[in-house]
């Protein structure tokens, strides 16, 4: 995973790259495509009836777009270098040290309260997910219990009886990813939302998969608590944010628009209606957006 810089400075940097590419239609820079190939884009609309639980209900009234992995430890220790958050207090795990331990750069950051990942979101001009939105993330437009599907298969995720009893690198398990190309959405850590009782959502390695990780299971905490296995992933409103991170990309040459065409068919076609409607209201370059949408109409590879 890349660590990334502030809001500020990735405008700085998506500038940056807009003005190389209209100069000679060169490949996009990491820090033009990174920002839209590490998210999902998803559409408003009703939550699907779950395969069993209880259902949240109800309906998502704006697309918006979701972390693909969890925040990482090398992210989170970007994020502390850049504005001092927690005064010097680490997360507990790297055992008072301004980085993580080594080999760990790339698992989830833990040992965060809602404050700490409401902070470290904003910083990358973002925000906590709502709880319908992590569950649209995680089943998608079906009503499946697990991300992958109904059945229960103990090696999709890192929970108890995978017998790790710690965290893995962020999309360790392929088979686990749900229909919308989101990982680790089940097992790993718990994942702190923006609902104001204090909810988690995901299950971790302490979780037995089975029963305590389903799409539908909660977890409520003070939110001041922090946990060996609560982390977090960023989410925001879509116009918001790729209103800030196409335009960079309006100048590219026939490499940079082959990258996000891949990138909006992994989107996949319940993207389209949503990039075409940007390209409407003038929020993006209308001729990146129309592209990407085409090609999200051609689905999405599995």
């Amino acid at each position: 995973m890349r660590e990334r810089g502030s809001a500020a400075a990735l405008g700085a940097l998506l500038a940056a790259g807009l003005a190389g590419c209209r100069e000679d239609g060169a490949p996009l820079a990491p820090e033009v495509l990174d920002p839209l190939s590490r998210v999902a884009l998803l559409p408003s609309g009703p939550l699907a009836p779950p395969s069993g639980g209880t259902a949240r209900g109800g309906r998502i009234e704006r697309p918006f777009v979701i972390d693909r992995f969890e925040a990482t430890n090398g992210e989170y220790a970007a994020f502390l270098a850049a504005t001092g958050h927690a005064r010097g207090n680490p997360p507990r795990h790297w055992l008072g040290a301004s980085s993580p331990p080594p080999g760990r750069e790339d698992h989830p950051v833990v040992w965060v309260d809602r404050a700490d990942a409401e902070a470290f979101a904003a910083w990358r001009g973002m925000r906590l997910p709502t709880a319908r939105e992590w569950e649209r993330a995680a089943r998608g437009g079906t009503g499946y219990r697990y991300p992958w599907g109904n059945d229960w298969f103990r090696l999709r995720a890192n929970t108890i009886e995978f017998e790790l009893f710690d965290t893995t690198r962020v999309g360790t398990f392929e088979s686990g990813r749900s229909p919308e190309g989101c990982y680790d959405l089940e097992g790993n850590v718990w994942e702190w939302t923006s609902e104001p009782e204090g909810l988690l959502k995901g299950g971790s390695f302490w979780s037995r998969g089975r029963a305590e990780v389903r799409v539908v299971e909660e977890l409520r905490y003070d939110p001041g608590v922090r946990g060996d296995d609560f982390g977090l992933r960023c989410a925001a409103d879509a116009e918001t944010y790729l209103a800030r991170t196409l335009p960079a990309a309006a100048g590219a040459g026939p490499e940079g628009r082959a990258a996000l065409r891949r990138i909006a068919a992994r989107w996949g076609p319940e993207s389209a209606p949503v990039l075409r409607g940007l390209a409407e209201t003038g929020s993006v370059p209308a001729s990146i957006a129309l592209e990407m949408a085409d090609a999200a109409e051609a689905g999405r590879p599995r």
